[in-house]
């Protein structure tokens, strides 16, 4: 039966996605990345997107690493829960089983 309608079938209708063409790579917002879009040349540009990024390197790294653990560890990839409130609840729930966590472990390097 299911090779009667395959012959039925028109020859664009079967199998539509694997037989399109890929399309064209996407690049996220070239142009922020476009010197002549600031109206300076190429070096500058650079050397001030490079004195913006080691200004807040570190402090991007201390916050990516707690939401990171947070996403890995404490099951923050998903959301358990529907709704707003209940999803800052969670969050908040394993915000103070991460912070538990954090001063156990510092208490006992104290001790």
């Amino acid at each position: 039966m299911c090779s009667k309608r395959r012959s039925n079938a028109t020859p664009g209708t079967v199998n539509q996605h694997a037989k399109s063409p890929k399309s064209e790579p996407r690049y996220i917002n070239q142009q922020f990345f476009d010197p002549s879009m600031w109206g300076r040349n190429q070096k500058e540009t650079l050397a001030r997107l490079k004195a913006w990024n080691d200004a807040v390197h570190q402090t991007r790294g201390r916050i990516d690493k707690i939401f990171g653990t947070r996403k890995r560890g404490y099951g923050l990839r998903r959301m358990r829960w529907h709704g707003l409130a209940k999803a800052v609840m969670q969050i908040h729930v394993t915000a103070i089983a991460c912070n538990l966590r954090r001063t156990l472990n510092i208490l006992a390097v104290a001790a």
